[in-house]
């Protein structure tokens, strides 16, 4: 299992269930590293950490004693429109799941908890929010001097069957001092990894014969020597939720969207190889 790199992350338990906040606590402090939980048992304490706590994430239960996650979800957004929440839900909710979804819920965690699935989908979001912060804080002005040695030696492989995606890609990569090779199938890509070992895969999902879900499993899977721990960024140019679900299932630990910004994908390689935190 790849670890998670994030820098010191601070999110919020909402449950009116003790039991299951301290277990949800326990399980959560021994898969992450540097992670600050808080706990609320109602929304409308947890409305005012909202307030006042800088977070990163939030996990609720779809049903709380003083309101339904919709009224929840959408109090969250009028405070924080960037904060991520992940419902936690019985199958029984399925209206209240769905209208959730609709209104922006980052994932929706179904009990009996898969928790290496949970662990991703948190992690996924973790990561979104920390760079999107990273990026609003660094202006214009400092980007162009702070982007030419942000990822100096830091190894990338780029895995996409188009050509001139792959190109932008990789040329976005190495304006900020990344090391880069490319490959244009998982084939060619495992042929690479025979004797190249990069800090980052950025793989695209859908390509011919074997898609990047293949890749990915592979090295996961220790199939490909050295690789198993490598962070892995999903390129898809259909972002359904279907598709991040599937590609956070596979191994990726994130899922991007083309077209890709290229100081947003520079941010994200740093903060996934631990290079800026």
């Amino acid at each position: 299992m790849v670890k998670n790199p994030f820098s010191p992350a601070r999110i919020l338990l909402v449950d009116e269930n003790i039991t299951f906040l301290t277990m949800l606590s326990e399980a959560l402090q021994i898969r992450f590293e540097r992670l600050e939980i808080i706990s609320c048992t109602s929304g409308r304490a947890a409305l005012l950490k909202v307030e006042v706590l800088e977070l990163d994430a939030i996990v609720c239960n779809v049903k709380l004693p003083d309101m339904d996650g919709l009224s929840f979800l959408e109090a969250v957004q009028y405070r924080q429109p960037a904060l991520p929440v992940l419902l936690v839900a019985s199958y029984d909710d399925g209206y209240l799941v769905s209208k959730t979804a609709q209104y922006g819920a980052y994932d929706i965690v179904h009990k009996p908890i898969d928790w290496d699935l949970f662990e991703a989908s948190l992690g996924s979001a973790i990561y979104i929010r920390q760079i999107e912060r990273l990026r609003n804080q660094i202006t214009q002005q400092q980007s162009q001097a702070y982007n030419l040695s942000l990822l100096e030696g830091i190894k990338v492989l780029v895995v996409d069957d188009d050509r001139s995606s792959g190109e932008m890609q990789s040329a976005s990569l190495r304006s900020c001092g990344a090391e880069v090779r490319t490959a244009e199938s998982v084939r060619s890509a495992l042929e690479v990894l025979q004797d190249f070992e990069p800090d980052l895969i950025l793989s695209d999902i859908r390509m011919p014969y074997e898609d990047g879900y293949s890749l990915v499993r592979k090295l996961r899977r220790g199939s490909v020597g050295g690789c198993g721990r490598v962070p892995a960024i999903a390129i898809t140019a259909y972002a359904q939720e279907e598709d991040r679900r599937h590609s956070l299932q596979a191994g990726f630990q994130l899922q991007m969207a083309k077209p890709i910004d290229p100081k947003t994908l520079a941010l994200t390689v740093a903060n996934l190889t631990g290079r800026i935190s």
